[in-house]
């Protein structure tokens, strides 16, 4: 997720011991385990997108009195672990600035500022927090030896290591958009310290946390066709906060289809699209334009001639030609409101017709810039093509390296209301096997249910999901359908999500229904979309409103597309969102009462 000119880490994953004995070493030996892992997924995916390589580091905080024999055991412990984990590969940020001699070992000093890019060092150790100043991208592991109350250092060091490698997120694999945190000396209470600490909205921390997480591959046992039902299933992109126009888009993707191999006529194209637009918009405004231009073209002053004798002031106005330094004055207005090179090749095209004049060309597209209703029509024209392209163009673009493709997916994100994209799902993901919260000052714990057919799944077959009770409801009963082949928990942001765009009170927003489910039917995959909400929120009309729409426009892909509420016997009942009659009604719906309505006259039983 972006943050200013970065991407921070999707996940925190914390990892801790779930009893009172002594836990370091074997704790350290899974860090390095991880660090191992990261190297392995890094390897592959710069080969396999033809990428700069990551070296994943391992940052380990020691203890502010941590004698040199304890250290020896450490490196001692890195190396068995790891034999390229020696020498230069492991570093120190101590306040001695010098290089710790520890017998047949030593550990080199490297300043905070020159960790990220120091080409061997792969562990480094400190003791509280590092200098101000100081990122480490790369830094993908942490270990802290210390005790559980200098936990409010934690936070200030994975403030540091959350930033992602490659400064974008990698949308085919899961666990390289994760942090893995080792915590030795901390009980569930103390944990659930520290995700409050990471969660707090002043801490500046985008990235969930995870407790425990276990990585989750593809599930093997799921049709290899269900892979493909994603790939066809529409979704759409949450429109950044500050959005693009519609001209500069177009050119973006232009440069970009290009630049890929992908539409060598693509930037010529635009030009022509541009001024085809604009040359219509002329002719439109015919006449208007012309005493535009002509307006424009003649600057309009008045004299007044003061005679001293009678003190009669004599009035007359007085029309001169504007000179060319005006003249520029005017064009780079135009550029500014036609947006990206649209003025430049429109008065190109004036131009190259006969009998032009250069100055009265550049009057002229200032008069065209001057309405406001050609700006408008311009960005629809751009939004159109950029609309064709992305739908022509869809799988040669899903077919190029993650890190080209980002670039394709960063200009949809930049207009101004909602594009469709594909969804993009990674190899896999990771998730938390246990929840942490405090509350009445004493640990709440809540151990992850595992369900069965999920997509992605752990060895045994199994995927963590926390659900409600509806959502747990609506799972069982799906789950004992035998035509399931497999479910997706839609998950809340990314190009893995199915996305939904809808109103609430005139502002834009965006709704993730729950689940996907997949069922084998006369030995085809059909695919549902299944969202129980509550009733009584204020967003539930909003949100099904969106998502009826998204129904109407792509019904004849799903097999059913339902919103699921309890009635008043607590049974679950569904409502068909593709019904036309549903739609108009919802749109209606104010109130739990309107909801309620609505599934009483159409719902029926899930």
């Amino acid at each position: 997720m972006p943050i200013g000119p970065y991407w921070v880490k999707d996940k925190i994953s914390i990892r801790h011991p779930q009893e009172s004995q002594p836990g370091d070493s074997t704790l350290l030996s899974l860090a390095v385990q991880s660090l191992k892992n990261y190297d392995t997924l890094w390897a592959k995916y710069a080969e396999e997108q033809n990428e700069p390589a990551v070296s994943p580091a391992l940052v380990i905080q020691v203890k502010a009195k941590t004698s040199d024999a304890e250290l020896r055991v450490m490196l001692d412990a890195l190396a068995a672990e790891w034999n390229i984990l020696d020498a230069k590969a492991i570093g120190h940020s101590f306040q001695e600035h010098n290089t710790l001699n520890l017998g047949s070992r030593s550990v080199r000093y490297v300043a905070p500022q020159d960790i990220q890019d120091d080409p061997y060092l792969r562990v480094v150790l400190f003791k509280e927090a590092l200098a101000t100043g100081w990122d480490c991208p790369r830094a993908e592991v942490m270990f802290s030896f210390r005790a559980a109350q200098d936990y409010t250092y934690i936070a200030q060091l994975i403030g540091r290591m959350v930033r992602t490698p490659l400064a974008r997120r990698i949308s085919t694999d899961g666990v390289l958009n994760t942090v893995a945190l080792y915590l030795p000396h901390y009980d569930d209470a103390q944990v659930a310290e520290v995700v409050k600490s990471l969660e707090n909205p002043e801490a500046g921390f985008t990235s969930s946390v995870e407790v425990d997480s276990v990585t989750c591959p593809r599930n093997p046992t799921v049709p290899a066709a269900i892979w493909e039902c994603f790939s066809n299933i529409p979704s759409f992109t949450r429109p950044a906060k500050y959005h693009r126009n519609d001209v500069a888009r177009l050119n973006a993707l232009a440069t970009l289809l290009v630049g890929n191999g992908i539409d060598a006529d693509a930037m010529d194209t635009a030009r022509t699209h541009i001024t085809d637009t604009l040359g219509r918009e002329a002719t439109r405004l015919g006449a208007t334009l012309d005493k535009t231009a002509k307006e424009l073209a003649d600057l309009t002053y008045q004299i007044q001639t003061v005679d001293l004798a009678t003190h009669v002031i004599a009035k007359e106005t007085a029309h001169v030609k504007v000179n060319a330094r005006n003249i520029e004055d005017l064009f780079r207005q135009a550029k500014r409101a036609l947006g990206d090179s649209s003025a430049k090749w429109y008065w190109d095209a004036l131009c190259d017709a006969e009998n032009s004049d250069a100055d009265q060309a550049k009057i002229r597209v200032a008069a065209l810039a001057q309405d406001p209703s050609v700006v408008a029509a311009l960005e629809a024209s751009a939004k159109t093509l950029v609309t064709t392209w992305r739908e022509q163009h869809n799988s040669a673009i899903l077919d190029l390296p993650d890190a080209k493709r980002e670039r394709f997916y960063n200009i949809w994100q930049q207009s101004k209301s909602p594009e469709e994209i594909t969804l993009i799902l990674p190899t896999q993901v990771t998730a938390a096997t246990k929840i942490i919260k405090r509350k009445n000052d004493q640990e709440v714990v809540t151990v992850v249910p595992r369900h069965k057919m999920h997509v992605f799944s752990n060895g045994k077959q199994e995927f963590p999901a926390m659900l409600t009770g509806w959502e747990s409801e609506v799972l069982a009963a799906e789950l004992a359908k035998p035509t399931l082949v497999g479910w997706y928990r839609n998950p809340t942001g990314g190009i893995a999500a199915l996305a939904v765009p809808y109103e609430m009170s005139q502002v834009p927003s965006t709704t993730y229904p729950d689940f996907i489910f997949f069922h084998e039917i006369d030995g085809d995959i059909v695919v549902d979309i299944v969202d129980p909400h509550r009733p009584d929120s204020s967003d539930t009309g909003p949100k099904w409103t969106g998502l009826a729409k998204y129904a109407k426009g792509y019904g004849t892909q799903f097999r059913r597309i339902v919103a699921v509420i309890r009635n008043a016997d607590e049974k679950l009942i569904s409502l068909d969102l593709k019904n036309p009659d549903v739609a108009g009604l919802l749109a209606k719906a104010t109130n739990e009462n309107d909801v309620r309505s609505i599934f009483d006259r159409f719902g029926g039983s899930y």
